[in-house]
């Protein structure tokens, strides 16, 4: 718990009712790894409360979205340390925090106009390429919380039970900021212009691109591994939800290879993540049935194809 982190942090926000201050780099505002407090400190209501104040502050819906993606990144952060020391309670509390800020980042989103609709539509790129970076970075917050150490059952059903809110609510923002750009490039459309061509073009300007290739480029490859790994315990199992799941994964796996090679990296990266997910549940479930089951051999043989084509 940094005393002085927090009185920074207040000076700034009192700072800001007289400037506007320049807005971080993308590896400046998600770099920290280290809350300003936690939710055991007293101190916690201040700072919640200037981070709020500091929202408040900022007029610019753009800048609004950009600044509550950073608090909610330090919002994980806490959420994270009070997990680490089992203090699930303030981690709820942290999680809640969390989620009331990317509400704040929706309804900024949603209060993006413009005359000039191409410049509408390169504002909420801008948010999309910060979140694509924010998201990058909270999620090996969240790997961290899901692998936190020996827990009891009661006490991991309440990480897993944070760790869905935290994932549905990030969730919800990316098809929030799906829905306003496509609302701006209907009005592009509107006025004669190609939509898709001039939203190309500003995620070629904004970086989004190159972005969301490495992302998706990453996530398949991780998934392959999985899946390899995965197929070699599946040989002998008799749990059918095990493998049904290891089959949509592959099945998810392979539509994202074939977006990532027709150049759609968005749609490539939203696949391999299911394809992901699909896997972990596989994954944690044939944990569960040789829990239950411990006779039966997962050693050899192997399930599904996970032999697909290169990603280039």
């Amino acid at each position: 718990m940094s005393f002085m982190k927090l009185g920074a942090k207040l000076i700034v926000m009192m700072s800001v009712t007289f400037m506007l201050a320049a807005p971080l780099g993308l590896a400046q505002k998600f770099s920290s790894d280290t809350p300003s407090t936690t939710p055991d400190n007293f101190l916690y209501g201040l700072n919640v409360a200037i981070d709020k104040i500091s929202l408040l502050l900022t007029f610019d819906n753009t800048a609004r979205a950009q600044k509550g993606l950073e608090i909610a990144h330090e919002r994980l952060l806490e959420v994270r340390q009070m997990v680490a020391e089992n203090k699930l309670d303030a981690a709820k509390a942290a999680a809640r925090e969390y989620n009331d800020t990317l509400s704040t980042v929706e309804s900024a989103m949603s209060g993006i106009h413009n005359s000039n609709k191409t410049e509408e539509l390169r504002k909420k790129i801008e948010i999309e390429t910060d979140f694509e970076n924010y998201d990058n970075a909270t999620s090996s917050v969240i790997s961290q919380i899901e692998t936190s150490g020996n827990v009891t059952a009661g006490q991991q059903a309440i990480i897993d039970s944070i760790i869905s809110s935290l994932g549905n609510r990030t969730g919800h923002v990316k098809i929030e900021i799906q829905n306003e750009k496509e609302k701006t490039k209907i009005e592009i459309q509107q006025e004669g212009k190609d939509a898709n061509e001039t939203e190309n073009e500003l995620e070629n300007q904004t970086g989004l691109t190159t972005i969301q290739k490495e992302r998706a480029s990453e996530t398949i490859a991780d998934v392959k591994e999985k899946l390899a790994e995965l197929a070699t315990k599946l040989g002998n199992t008799t749990a059918t939800s095990v493998s049904q799941l290891f089959n949509e994964s592959e099945s998810k796996l392979a539509n994202a290879e074939i977006a990532f090679n027709q150049t759609d990296y968005g749609t490539a990266f939203g696949q391999a993540n299911a394809a992901d997910q699909l896997a972990k549940n596989a994954e944690k479930q044939l944990e569960n049935s040789l829990e239950h089951n411990p006779s039966e051999t997962h050693e050899t043989g192997t399930v599904g194809n996970v032999t697909h084509g290169e990603v280039e």
